[in-house]
Order: structure tokens, then C-alpha cells, then sequence
């Protein structure tokens, strides 16, 4: 009799060690797709919310997790809806799990360079900073770098710059009067981040606009010209653009209106660039920097901001 309950004993153990064994060794397997248009999913994040193990999806949308039976699996990826789903405990089962995009919308939005673009009103010496009016002859283009830091794809509608009036450029001279008021051509430009620098040419029309003297923030509709604003962040050209003049003056010309820009000398990273579309000059970008002279590093950036209405 005693050993007839041993036996019972040693059998209630086992049958319930091998449960055990079985239930935690149990693997699930299942394969995730695009509800919309059904191709496979990959790097999907699949969590067991019971034993917080954690896996991701194959290339081909395939994956393999642990589990047992009734543990909740939440299937997780950027961009689409959150579905949570029962392990049923059959190993040789494959389930298709389908998930549907996020629908959301995002309006349009100003992405101002807010480091840079707002007034500043203490010295130079105080913060290292100033803001300046400045005119450039003609066939200077000035590019400033502008960050993604949404990650949204998106077009860009709009790009604004304050402009400054200018009559003489020297007013204790009389004769010293202005010579040329240009045109501007914007330009935008991929961000080039192997060679630290502005890349292809994104606009495919030419865009020259004419706001004249005058002081004013300076707003140009860009809303036709379709503008891809890349994931990478966008380079910004504002070039100074003559289309009224016959043989102008090639050096020492009063141009006006003037450009906003801020001038640091205390900086981490450079992200504005300059060329000279002019001849004996090289048609390259260059980083605007190193005063030779003084051994002071500076760095001048235009006061320029885009709008961008991101793609659902």
C-alpha cells in the first residue's frame, strides 16, 4: 500500500514537471503584414506581455517567440496600430497577424531656426552674438542646414528671411550711393552628411523672387513647386541674383536690401555654408569660419525659416 502511494506520488510530480516543461517550451510562430497591402512587416516588435520576452520580425514578416498557452502577445511597430493577441499553444499553427497604419493628420508648421532667428537683444560680448544686416555682391549664395527633428516627410510651403532697407552704405560719404537693388534665388539642397555639406539640388524650377528695398520679414509662397523636406533635414540657399543689370560691377558694389543674419564666435558645429557663382571664384561650398588674421572662429547663419506641412 505504501509503495502503491509512492508511486502516485512520484507519477502527480512528474505529469506536473512535464506540464511545466511543456507549457514554457511551447513556441509560437506567425508572420506580419501590411493590412492594406499585405506584404510582409520586418523588424516588428513582438512582445509576450507574461514573461517579457521579446522578439522581431524576418524580413519576411516571419517570427518565432516562446510562450504558453493564454499568453497575451502584443505586436508592436512605428506607424501602425497596436494589436494584442491570445498564444494558443499550438506549436505547429502559424498565425497571420495584420496591421493597419496610423491614420493621423499633421498640419502645417513653421520650423524656425529659433537659435538663431530671434531678436537678440543683449551685446556681442556678453553672449558671443549679434545680429547683422548684410549685403553681398552678386552670385553670393549663402545655404544654412535645417534639422528633420520630427522625422515626418513633408513639402515645404513656404520660407520667410528678414530684409533690411539700404540707401548708402556709408552715409559720411555723399557720394557713396547704392548701385543695384537684387533679386534673390532660393534654392534647397539635400544634406550631404558624408562630406558635411550641401548635396543634390532638390527644387527642380528655378525660384526668383524680387521684394525690393525695403525692411520688412520677407515671405515667399513655395506651395506649386511641390519641395520634397527630406528626413535628413533640408540645406537652404538664399543667393543675392541679378536679372535687371548689363555688365554690372564685379567687386565693390552697394547692393542692396540687406540680409538678416546672427554671428556667433562660440560654436559646436558649423552648418552654414557660402559660394561665389562668380567668375575667378570656384563654384564650390565652403563653411563659413576661420578668420585668418585673428585666429577666431566664427560662424554666420541667415535668419531664415521654412514651413512644412507634413504628409499624412
Amino acid at each position: 500500500m505504501l509503495y502503491f502511494n509512492l508511486m502516485r506520488l512520484f507519477l502527480f510530480f512528474l505529469i506536473q514537471l512535464l506540464s511545466c516543461f511543456v507549457g514554457f517550451s511551447q513556441k509560437h510562430l506567425g508572420i506580419v503584414l501590411d493590412a492594406t497591402n499585405e506584404r510582409p512587416l520586418e523588424l516588428v516588435t513582438i512582445l509576450n506581455v507574461n514573461n517579457s520576452k521579446s522578439c522581431f520580425s524576418k524580413s519576411n514578416g516571419e517570427f518565432i517567440i516562446a510562450g504558453k498557452k493564454h499568453d497575451s502577445l502584443k505586436i508592436s511597430f512605428v506607424g501602425y496600430k497596436t494589436v494584442k493577441i491570445l498564444f494558443d499553444g499550438k506549436e505547429e499553427s502559424i498565425d497571420t497577424i495584420y496591421l493597419y497604419p496610423e491614420t493621423y493628420s499633421l498640419d502645417e508648421v513653421a520650423i524656425k531656426n529659433k537659435k538663431y532667428a530671434a531678436p537678440i537683444k543683449i551685446t556681442a560680448k556678453k553672449n558671443n552674438e549679434k545680429e547683422e544686416y548684410f549685403g553681398f555682391q552678386f552670385g553670393t549664395e549663402h545655404v544654412n542646414y535645417i534639422e528633420n527633428v520630427g522625422g515626418h516627410a513633408g513639402k515645404i510651403t513656404s520660407i520667410s528671411f528678414p530684409l533690411s532697407k539700404a540707401a548708402k552704405y556709408n552715409p559720411d560719404i555723399k557720394e557713396w550711393k547704392l548701385d543695384y537693388i537684387s533679386d534673390f534665388k532660393i534654392s534647397f539642397y539635400e544634406y550631404d552628411r558624408i562630406n558635411d555639406k550641401p548635396g543634390k539640388l532638390i527644387n527642380t524650377e528655378s525660384i526668383i523672387v524680387s521684394p525690393g528695398n525695403k525692411t520688412q520679414i520677407y515671405e515667399v509662397n513655395l506651395e506649386k513647386y511641390n519641395i520634397d523636406f527630406p528626413l535628413d533635414g533640408v540645406c537652404v540657399g538664399v543667393e543675392v541674383y541679378n536679372s535687371n543689370y548689363k555688365n554690372p560691377k564685379t567687386t565693390f558694389a552697394s547692393i542692396a536690401p540687406g540680409i538678416k543674419f546672427i554671428k556667433k564666435t562660440s560654436i559646436r558645429k558649423v552648418e552654414s555654408w557660402v559660394r561665389y557663382n562668380r567668375p575667378n571664384f570656384k563654384d564650390e561650398f565652403k563653411k563659413t569660419g576661420i578668420n585668418g588674421r585673428t585666429k577666431i572662429r566664427f560662424y554666420e547663419s541667415m535668419a531664415i525659416d521654412i514651413k512644412v506641412k507634413f504628409e499624412k
